[in-house]
C-alpha cells in the first residue's frame, strides 16, 4: 500500500494519475497548503523542501519519495510498466519527463503567477517569451514523440498518459 500525501494542482494530480494508471492501491492523505500544513515538522520528515506531492511505499520499508518525477519514475520501476528498460527510449521518456518538471509546468506556473501579480511589463514579457519557446519545442517535436510526450503532460494539460508507453 502506498500512502499519498497530495493536494488538488498539477503536481498532485501527476502523482494520483500515476498510481491509478498502474493500478496501485493507495491512500490519498490531503495536505491542507492554505494552513502550511507542509511546512509541519512531520510532513519535512518526508519531504525537507515542504512540497506535495510525497509517496510513502509501506511495501518497501516505508520508503518517502518526493518530487513528481521522482515518484513517478519510482512508481514505472516497481511496475516494471511505463518506462522502457532499453537505453534509447528509456533515455527519450525521462528526457522528456524532465522537460516537463523544468521547462512547461516551471514557466506555465510562473507565468501564470506574473500574470495575477502586480509586476514590471518587462518581467512578464520575459516569462511570456520563454512559455513561447516551450510551445516552439513542443510543436515542432510532437510528430517524433508524441506518445513520450503524453506520458510527460498529465496534470498540467489534462492529457492522460497512455498504455504501452514502455513499448516504444
Amino acid at each position: 500500500m502506498i500512502d499519498l500525501y497530495t493536494a488538488p494542482t498539477p503536481n498532485g494530480h501527476k502523482a494520483s494519475v500515476t498510481l491509478e494508471e498502474l493500478e496501485l492501491p493507495y491512500k490519498a492523505i490531503a495536505i491542507d497548503l492554505s494552513k502550511n500544513v507542509q511546512k509541519e515538522e512531520w510532513f519535512l520528515a518526508l519531504n525537507p523542501n515542504g512540497r506535495i506531492p510525497v509517496i510513502v511505499d509501506r511495501d518497501a520499508d516505508d520508503l518517502a519519495v518526493f518530487e513528481t518525477g521522482a515518484i513517478m519514475i519510482y512508481l514505472a520501476e516497481k511496475t516494471g510498466r511505463l518506462l522502457p528498460t532499453q537505453a534509447a527510449p528509456r533515455a527519450r521518456v525521462i528526457e522528456w519527463l524532465m522537460f516537463q518538471m523544468g521547462g512547461i509546468g516551471r514557466i506555465k506556473n510562473l507565468f501564470s503567477f506574473l500574470v495575477v501579480t502586480p509586476i514590471q511589463i518587462s518581467k512578464l514579457c520575459l516569462f511570456g517569451a520563454q512559455w513561447g519557446t516551450v510551445g516552439t519545442v513542443l510543436t515542432r517535436e510532437q510528430n517524433r514523440w508524441a506518445s513520450i510526450c503524453a506520458v510527460t503532460f498529465f496534470g498540467d494539460g489534462g492529457l492522460r498518459m497512455g498504455r504501452g508507453i514502455a513499448n516504444l
